[in-house]
């Protein structure tokens, strides 16, 4: 989802790849999962880590949930503004 996008429902990836680790902490996950894949392989067989491609026509710009309107109060403690719900309307709010 890196351009705001999501693969529609029912696609199949056009091509699946070696997935790339990108960051340390990404590759310490694939090493450790592959740890873990070899030591409970019966035959020693490894399967590799693959991730779906998929075409731009597969996919469709994410849309996020609607906003539920939460009114919050402030409240001040040691120092600190803390939020607090309350079932106050948007009308009702006096900040």
């Amino acid at each position: 989802m890196r351009q705001g996008r999501t693969v529609r429902e029912g696609c199949q990836p056009m091509k699946m790849v070696k997935h790339r680790a990108v960051t340390i902490s990404r590759k310490r996950e694939m090493e450790v999962a592959l740890e873990k894949a070899r030591a409970g392989g019966p035959s020693g067989e490894v399967e590799e880590d693959l991730q779906g491609l998929y075409a731009k026509s597969q996919t469709e710009i994410y849309k996020p949930k609607p906003v539920v309107d939460v009114c919050s109060e402030l409240v001040v403690a040691d120092r600190w503004l803390i939020p607090t719900l309350t079932g106050k309307s948007p009308q009702e709010r006096f900040w």
